[in-house]
């Protein structure tokens, strides 16, 4: 069988394994019929690291990478608004007739005499005017104590101010007055106050014509005099519409991942347990489901692992640089 030289394979060979457990059996039961074989000999069963290992198979441990799932979430793009919408005022032109002149009469032979006269015309009404006034001080002394009065016993001198000749002890209870001094200081006399002004109003004299003497005999009527002007007049006033703007959505996919990635023991074909003629079966059945594995020759070559995996990912296999069972088995290939 020719040398794989794609990958190296960490093969643990369970038939060792149970040679040796074979081997250590017989050797128990040479021990059981020799009384002094038990000390002499102390063998023990090597632990297999692969769990529940089949004889005959190849194993390799092998990482098993995440298992991701995609999740369709909806998100706020625009948060729900109000779009506020001006409406202008409607207007239209119409035409009005403006008086200019009163109708008047005037008399044919005597007319009116009229006289100019002043009349007082208000420009500035009467108002207030707040003055504030401002409170008024005077500079007053008083007396102060500087330093209290006290009181203190003092002893006694001579003998005129002994009590007895016994004892000879004299104790005088001395009064000291207090020391005052003068300060100055403000006092208010009066407190701060306002006052109201009254200041009068403004007016201006103008000039008036007024009939004096009306007009006699025939009477003629004066008609007004009028003027049509043109004016814009509104006939519906501005107004607001407050116009609800709906959210935005958008649509995202986030990965969560279903199950970790791990290490484990996996069963895998390799030059222990594969021969040639089963690596060409393979071959044959990447062919036969679309996979190209380059030529036909039973070795387990680059092209053929680059099949193999390219099978493994359309079905959802772990992918791996060793050639799993499993992927066999899905291939419709026996491992053994």
């Amino acid at each position: 069988m020719k040398k794989n030289t794609l990958f190296k394979v960490h093969c643990v060979l369970v038939t060792a394994v149970l040679i040796a457990n074979s081997h250590s059996v017989i050797a128990q039961k040479k021990e059981a019929s020799t009384p002094n074989a038990s000390s002499a000999n102390n063998n023990t069963t090597p632990e297999s690291p692969v769990p529940n290992a089949k004889p005959g198979e190849c194993y390799a441990q092998t990482y098993i990478p995440p298992v991701y799932a995609m999740e369709t979430q909806q998100i706020v793009k625009t948060p729900p608004s109000k779009r506020i919408e001006v409406i202008p005022a409607r207007y239209e032109k119409t035409f009005q007739t403006v008086v200019l002149k009163e109708p008047s009469k005037r008399l044919e032979v005597i007319p009116a005499v009229y006289d100019t006269v002043d009349e007082k015309v208000i420009i500035k009404p009467e108002s207030k005017k707040v003055v504030e006034i401002p409170a008024k001080f005077e500079t007053v002394q008083e007396k102060i104590v500087k330093k209290p009065g006290y009181s203190y016993w003092k002893p006694g001198r001579g003998n005129f101010e002994k009590q007895n000749s016994v004892t000879g002890d004299i104790m005088c209870l001395v009064e000291v007055p207090p020391e005052y001094e003068t300060t100055t200081r403000q006092v208010m006399k009066a407190p701060p106050s306002v006052q109201e002004t009254i200041i009068p109003a403004e007016y201006s004299i103008v000039k008036k014509t007024v009939m004096r003497i009306p007009p006699t005999t025939k009477e003629i009527e004066v008609p007004g005099l009028t003027k049509t002007v043109e004016i814009v007049k509104e006939i519906e006033p501005a107004r607001q519409n407050v116009i609800d703007i709906p959210a935005e959505y958008s649509t995202i996919q986030t990965r969560k991942i279903v199950s970790p990635g791990r290490n484990s023991w996996r069963s895998v074909v390799c030059d222990t347990n594969a021969t040639p003629v089963k690596i060409k079966e393979i071959q044959n059945a990447l062919l036969n489901k679309g996979f190209n594995p380059g030529a036909i020759d039973g070795v387990l070559g680059v092209d053929t692992m680059n099949a193999v995996n390219s099978f493994e990912r359309s079905k959802n296999l772990p992918v791996g640089k060793y050639l799993d069972s499993e992927t066999v088995s899905a291939l419709g290939v026996s491992p053994r």
